[in-house]
């Protein structure tokens, strides 16, 4: 099992938007701070799998990703907790699905940890609040899963 922790407010994937370039024609974009929080977590997260023994597995295998097989992702995402929420869960948000979209995104394109984020069979994943013993951040973990 690979663990590895991405200090700071998690960032949401969601659909790209239209916009209008200068030069008239149209392109597509999404939050600004997404590809900074990809890039951010995708270091800390190569990390992780270079201390693991999966890295070592990949590397006689002659393989350039470390999972190329079935895997089973757990997430939970400490979030800032409001003066006054409404719920005591963090029932708003940015949207599960969005953030489980940019974290498959960062392990596969960002980080090449996965082959591709189809390999994720599943999800184990919560939204709580943040304290002072777990900081506002994406704490993640990543098992070869045994469906095969």
């Amino acid at each position: 099992m690979i663990t590895f922790f991405v200090p700071g407010r998690p960032v949401p994937q969601g659909s790209p938007k239209i916009i209008q370039r200068k030069d008239g024609r149209a392109s597509l974009a999404n939050d600004p701070k997404l590809k900074a929080w990809r890039s951010f977590g995708a270091v800390i997260a190569r990390n992780a799998v270079r201390h693991s023994d999966h890295y070592e597995y990949a590397e006689r295998r002659g393989k350039t990703c470390v999972f190329d097989e079935p895997i089973l992702v757990g997430v939970d995402y400490y979030l800032e907790r409001p003066k006054k929420p409404r719920f005591e869960a963090p029932a708003a948000m940015p949207d599960l699905d969005k953030l489980l979209r940019a974290l498959g995104d960062m392990l596969s394109v960002n980080a090449g940890i996965i082959w591709d984020d189809a390999m994720i069979v599943g999800w184990d994943a919560q939204k709580r609040w943040a304290d002072e013993e777990n900081p506002a951040g994406t704490y993640v973990w990543i098992e070869r899963s045994e469906l095969r």
